[in-house]
């Protein structure tokens, strides 16, 4: 029974997702690789709709299913009216690779993945049983909002758990609920408990690896056994979904952190896709918009992190430009390029700066949390996340890791992709040490974060 209802959570995300992939004409690999973030945005943009609406079941996601079902039948006779071929998402920027030697390395990678913390899920989760996970204040209120969820069809961020929060902030305050409107959906089919844990399995141990597959893919051009790699190497961590999901049990911001992988990913494959001129690269546009509307619907705080890779891309485009600029000996366009960098950088520091005097920002970034310093940040990074390993040398194989990862990262500016990746691994790195460093005007702004340089340390750890 939970099997089958853990492949029931994966499908009623990933169904959709590729539904609007091969609508927008994206073909390939990555019709399953994006599956899962563009699934989680258009349940996340159902639970938009429905908020007004209440009555939220399965009607919802079934009804979206067969919609784009019936968009896909028309368009497909459309096509074959013109006689046109739609295989176009291969074209220009995924020029050698195999579409199906990719999909069999990431089922690879998923598979080993999955085989590696299925043990740990099982003695951290399942075998302590309902009892002691209500121990843990965030379980029991995730808990309780699902059911909560499901028992009232309301799925307003303003009002759905305004039951089960605290009197200050009952309603009228957004609180993303789109982790309770997932789980929601599976009670009916079981307990609370069996279906977030069902839940759990699906983000944790298949919408995760397939995020990171996909991301490591779009950092090559010519190795399938990229989006292998990339989810083996992720085990050697236990901050995620080890710690955050199975442990403290941060379900919503949870959901929300495949979406960043992708969404990094989404946006390197537009740039490539923009400069050789393929046929997808516009729809990737809107995958992205579709992966922010789900970080905002799961959580908004992961959201902002979101909205931090285009204006890395941003940058990055003008600094390339500039430095390409330089070798052509066409100083002017150079010249423009780095004031344009520098009025971004001004214009941020100014908005930086009105951004602390708002009432709002300082009520958030009043949240108490010790500190662990900017080196101390660092040594616990190198340890795989505050996670704590039992011994000294337990954390050496991710410390290795981190280190060819930074070098990686360094030797992947000759292109473009590169500034884009190391550009948005250094502004989360900048974040997580603003985070855990000294109460300035930089730990303020983590206030979104609550200031946790836990759930901020596994973007980083990710990215490397």
């Amino acid at each position: 029974e939970f099997s089958l209802l853990a492949a029931l959570a994966v499908l009623v995300v990933m169904v959709p997702g590729a539904q609007a992939l091969w609508l927008m004409r994206v073909r390939d690999f990555r019709t399953v690789l994006l599956a899962p973030a563009v699934g989680i945005g258009l349940l996340g943009l159902l639970t938009f709709i429905a908020a007004p609406i209440g009555g939220w079941s399965w009607v919802y996601p079934t009804g979206l299913i067969a919609l784009l079902l019936a968009a896909m039948i028309l368009q497909r006779a459309r096509e074959r009216g013109r006689a046109t071929s739609t295989a176009v998402a291969g074209e220009a920027v995924l020029r050698g690779r195999s579409s199906k030697a990719t999909l069999l390395w990431a089922a690879a990678g998923v598979s080993v993945f999955v085989a590696a913390y299925m043990p740990v899920f099982v003695a951290t989760v399942i075998d302590p049983g309902l009892p002691q996970t209500l121990n843990l204040a965030d379980a029991a209120f995730h808990l309780t909002g699902a059911k909560l969820v499901a028992d009232t069809g309301d799925v307003s961020p303003l009002t759905a758990l305004a039951e089960v929060r605290t009197p200050v902030a009952a309603t009228g305050v957004y609180y993303p609920v789109l982790w309770h409107a997932f789980v929601a959906l599976l009670i009916p089919l079981s307990s609370v408990g069996t279906a977030t844990n069902a839940a759990i399995v699906a983000v944790g141990l298949v919408f995760w690896p397939i995020s990171l597959s996909a991301l490591s893919v779009s950092l090559t051009r010519s190795a399938p056994s990229a989006a292998f790699w990339a989810p083996m190497l992720a085990v050697t961590s236990s901050l995620f979904p080890g710690s955050i999901l199975f442990r403290w049990s941060m379900d919503p911001f949870g959901m929300s952190v495949p979406l960043v992988a992708s969404a990094l990913a989404v946006m390197i494959w537009w740039q490539r896709g923009r400069q050789e001129g393929a046929a997808t690269s516009r729809p990737l546009l809107i995958c992205f918009a579709l992966i922010f509307v789900g970080a905002i619907a799961a959580q908004p705080s992961t959201a902002l992190l979101i909205a931090v890779i285009p204006l890395v891309t941003l940058v990055s485009a003008l600094a390339w430009s500039g430095i390409n600029a330089v070798r052509r000996g066409a100083w002017v366009r150079s010249a423009l390029s780095g004031g344009t960098i520098l009025v971004l950088v001004i214009v941020g520091a100014v908005a930086v700066k009105a951004a602390t005097r708002l009432s709002y920002v300082q009520s958030l970034g009043s949240f108490q949390r010790a500190q662990l310093g900017y080196w101390g940040s660092l040594y616990e990074l190198a340890r795989g996340g505050p996670t704590y390993p039992q011994t000294a040398t337990s954390f050496l194989p991710w410390a290795v890791i981190c280190v060819v990862g930074a070098v990686w990262a360094i030797w992947s500016l000759r292109s473009q992709a590169g500034w884009i990746f190391s550009g948005t691994a250094l502004a989360f790195l900048l974040i997580y040490m603003a985070s855990s460093g000294p109460d300035n005007v930089f730990r303020l702004l983590t206030g979104p974060w609550y200031k946790d340089y836990t759930r901020l340390a596994v973007f980083v750890i990710a990215l490397v």
